[in-house]
């Protein structure tokens, strides 16, 4: 990211917290259009920085809730709009607890220009909570969105790609390019939407399992399943010859859904030993 100590309506932009702001107000415009937010949605803002998609958003909607973990942008923002902002880091949120201040039939929508350096780190926390919200829709770096929406045999997919797409529709809504923030970006953007799946629960037997076999297949990313998962197998006192794959296989070389299914043949594999 390039700063510099121009300012940008008044604020000087904090190098700390990732501060880009978006200042083209049609692709603003643009991303709120997406929402298609109805009278029972409730917007939750990752940073709302300058309120660039928030004044958008107000026009639309008074069920809105903004994210801000810059304590100078929290009181500018409640000032310039009179609406609920969260002094807070999104990463501690309690999504429940915000719902609570709201009728539970309301459909819970995160939108955001995110901090790029902790793109990881807000996904995982959104697919962590996955049965309290209905989509997001997010600002990437272009490289991340292309890991984010990778299929398998590419360099690009790995453990964020197989997760998001297993607990979502995930989508490239469209590029922007760094003109449009202040101070500008070393790099392209895109817009991400996820569409949160419904049946997780009916498809994934055992969710903790199948992060972390995903994780420990990935972390030997060079070697073939075999030596990828021997361990990770007995850890539950399972041999290679228990679960039916292609050892032979990298780990960028299973689908998702061959994922989930091996997660879920082993998960019946160690209920079927325990009863």
């Amino acid at each position: 990211m390039v700063y510099s100590k121009i300012t940008y309506k008044g604020h000087l932009p904090r190098r700390r917290f990732s501060q880009n702001f978006l200042s083209d107000e049609n692709i603003a415009r643009k991303i709120v259009k997406t929402l298609n937010i109805s009278e029972n949605d409730l917007i939750m803002e990752i940073g709302p920085g300058m309120g660039a998609l928030t004044k958008y958003i107000l026009d639309i909607t008074s069920n809105y809730v903004g994210v801000e973990i810059d304590v100078n942008l929290v009181q500018r923002l409640k000032q310039e709009f009179n609406t609920t902002i969260i002094k807070q880091d999104f990463l501690t949120i309690d999504f429940q607890e915000v719902k609570k201040n709201f009728p539970s039939e309301f459909k819970l929508k995160i939108v955001g220009n995110i901090p790029y350096s902790i793109s990881s780190e807000i996904v995982f926390k959104i697919l962590d909570n996955y049965a309290l919200i209905n989509d997001a829709t997010l600002m990437f770096q272009k490289e991340y969105a292309e890991r984010l929406t990778s299929n398998p045999n590419n360099r690009n997919y790995g453990i964020i790609s197989i997760q998001s797409q297993a607990f979502a529709t995930v989508k490239k809504l469209f590029n922007v390019k760094p003109t449009s923030f202040i101070p500008r970006p070393a790099v392209d953007s895109s817009v991400v939407r996820f569409e949160m799946r419904k049946d997780i629960n009916s498809i994934i037997k055992n969710i903790p399992l199948f992060k972390s076999l995903v994780r420990k297949a990935f972390s030997h990313r060079r070697k073939i399943l075999k030596s990828a998962l021997k361990q990770f197998l007995e850890y539950y006192n399972l041999s290679l010859d228990d679960v039916k794959v292609n050892y032979n296989l990298r780990s960028e070389q299973l689908s998702v859904m061959e994922y989930i299914n091996l997660a879920n043949e082993i998960d019946s594999i160690i209920n079927v030993r325990r009863n």
